[in-house]
């Protein structure tokens, strides 16, 4: 790495066991020490004067306020600039309060030169390589309770399972978000920390997330703890998942609020999720002509009915007719078991007949199967 490390550390035993561990990763540049806290406009003219040469800035984060004040600094002034916390001890509210001020990573003895090396080069890496464009899909139900985060979560779990492609599942709903939930997850970080620093969010993947059997989920956080003026970085947390990712599945909020926009824009597909109640279908259709006010392409959106009966009714060209768009997929009606499985913290199992639909639904989505179901006609309800 050719940039220059700054550490910030009054404690010497820690600045010392870092200048180790940084002189065994055998780095370009020798380290600097910084050996009590600045100020923030100290700092800030400490990496002016010395901008085309810092690369990462490693606060003790030991004094919590004058740290994190730092770090602040850091991500406010020099976007190009990785923050970095550091500590002898590794208390989980130090970490936690770490990366919610902007840190990138979090770093306590043993130090690692290998992986503090291979960090930096990895690092590197990411600044020149462009990443391939993996697969948006959002699913929105028509109105709440039409399962749409049912199918969302089940497509996203089949593609990682069946398909093996590695998959995000963003549960997108700060209002009435579940997936963290139905999952059991204790998940500690959310979207809202996505949004902190998206400049180098592509790192902060691994932190973020929390994984179930092999699918990793981004929890959705409460609506207060997402500030407007964050929500302006949308786009750049979405371009970073699409470039980590092979597909990612976005659980939509009921409403279109302002926030959906650029979200809906990113997509690749946008499936809309409705039962076959007369109801339903008259705010699928108000929803597509939403999206059609949105300047969405109208071949974009998708129409999956969800819950089907056997008995006789509309057929798929009929229902195509009210909502606007062709019926796409359909989906049984196994309520009551995707009920006992959310009661047991997990999915509908996958040798069910509900669970091979899924599945196959999923081969469709990500274009491995073109299966086509035969038309079915139902009664409303």
């Amino acid at each position: 790495m050719a940039k220059k490390v700054v550490i910030v550390s009054p404690d010497e035993r820690l600045s010392r066991e870092l200048l180790e561990a940084l002189r065994l990763a055998e780095l370009e540049s020798d380290p600097t020490v910084i050996a009590e806290y600045p100020t923030r406009g100290e700092l800030r003219n400490f990496i002016s004067s010395n901008e085309e040469s810092v690369g990462a800035v490693i606060v003790d984060v030991g004094d919590p306020d004058k740290a994190f004040e730092l770090i602040r600094e850091v991500c406010e002034s020099f976007p190009l600039v990785v923050p970095i916390a550091a500590d002898i001890t590794s208390r989980a509210d130090s970490i936690l309060a770490s990366m919610r001020a902007g840190a990138a990573e979090y770093l306590s003895p043993p130090f690692n030169p290998n992986q503090l090396r291979e960090s930096f080069r990895e690092r590197a890496k990411k600044e020149t390589a462009k990443k391939p464009k993996g697969r948006v899909v959002c699913f929105m139900p028509a109105q709440g309770g039409n399962g749409a985060s049912t199918v969302a979560l089940h497509v996203a779990d089949a593609v990682s399972r069946e398909i093996k492609k590695k998959v995000l599942l963003i549960d997108f709903d700060f209002h009435s978000g579940t997936v963290a939930f139905r999952l059991r997850l204790k998940p500690e970080y959310t979207f809202a920390d996505a949004l902190v620093r998206t400049e180098i969010i592509d790192e902060l993947w691994p932190r973020i997330i929390c994984s179930w059997n092999g699918l990793d989920v981004l929890a959705s956080p409460s609506a207060d703890e997402v500030s407007a003026d964050r929500m302006t970085r949308l786009g750049d947390v979405f371009e970073s998942a699409a470039h980590m990712y092979s597909c990612v599945v976005i659980d939509m909020p009921n409403a279109l609020f302002t926030s959906c926009k650029e979200v809906l824009r990113l997509a690749d597909v946008i499936y809309l999720v409705s039962t076959a109640e007369v109801m339903s279908l008259h705010l699928a259709r108000r929803k597509i002509n939403q999206l059609i006010q949105l300047n969405i392409p109208i071949e974009q959106v998708k129409l999956v009915v969800n819950r089907v009966g056997s008995k006789r009714g509309l057929d798929t060209s009929d229902i195509g007719k009210v909502v606007g768009v062709p019926v796409e997929w359909t989906i049984s009606n196994e309520y009551a078991a995707v009920n006992e499985a959310y009661l047991k913290g997990g999915l509908v199992p996958q040798n069910s007949s509900l669970g091979k639909e899924l599945t196959d639904f999923a081969c469709h989505v990500m274009g491995i199967k073109a299966a086509k179901q035969p038309a079915k006609r139902w009664k409303f309800m």
